[in-house]
């Protein structure tokens, strides 16, 4: 969709850099694909270094990647003096960004409830690869539609987010 006006070239790019966090927080889970897969490893190895950099501690419960997040979400998401295409799609980025947070941590407390049991192993590298996979595409979806000049739609998820902005 190409509605509510023109999109600049800074527009386009700062919509495109927000989906840089979901992609470092993947990125995480790829490790089984990664070892099987070498070619990969070019590919993730920066966003690996993100996601490092980003959990790093600015006070100690509190990591950079807290404090990113909210200001996006304060700072672009919530500004109604940005374009909505820059908006839509920060918002859409912390949303995924967000669902591959709580997948994690859902996972996390699943591995501890079933520790290491062998079909556990085995399924949590399946649901890992799902996950990594997943924010790879919906990542590089996105930056096809931003490289257009459009709305990059995901069916449940847009629908939210055109509510909210």
């Amino acid at each position: 969709m190409t509605w509510r006006g023109a999109n600049t070239i800074w527009d386009r790019l700062g919509a495109g850099a927000t989906y840089l966090l979901p992609m470092a927080a993947g990125a995480i889970f790829g490790g089984s694909l990664v070892t099987q897969f070498e070619f990969l490893v070019p590919l993730v190895f920066p966003f690996i270094q993100l996601a490092a950099g980003l959990s790093t501690a600015v006070i100690p419960p509190i990591s950079l990647q807290f404090v990113v997040w909210f200001a996006i979400f304060l700072g672009v998401v919530r500004n109604p003096k940005l374009r909505h295409f820059l908006r839509f799609h920060a918002f859409q980025a912390l949303l995924i960004d967000l669902a591959i947070a709580l997948l994690g941590a859902v996972l996390t407390l699943f591995t501890r409830l079933f520790g290491e049991l062998p079909f556990w192993t085995s399924l949590l590298d399946t649901i890992f690869t799902v996950i990594f996979l997943a924010a790879f595409a919906l990542s590089f979806y996105s930056f096809y539609w931003i490289a257009q000049g459009k709305y990059a739609e995901i069916p449940v998820l847009s629908d939210v987010i055109y509510r909210q902005i």
